[in-house]
């Protein structure tokens, strides 16, 4: 009975270790998309600038 409520908690633990990289991991990747996007929204509105300047 004590090992079985033993192997739970490790198991608990395991899966809140699981969620927290899967946490972890799609923060990541918001703030990576993020970052894109405002790397090409600032290419584009230097792009728009340059040929206001042109023209």
């Amino acid at each position: 009975m004590i090992e079985e409520k033993l192997k739970l908690y490790e198991l608990n633990d395991l899966f809140k270790e699981v969620r927290k990289v899967q946490r972890n991991t799609f923060k990541e990747s918001i703030d990576f998309y993020i970052a894109e996007r405002n790397k090409l929204e600032g290419k584009a509105y230097l792009e728009k600038g340059s040929l206001a300047a042109t023209a």
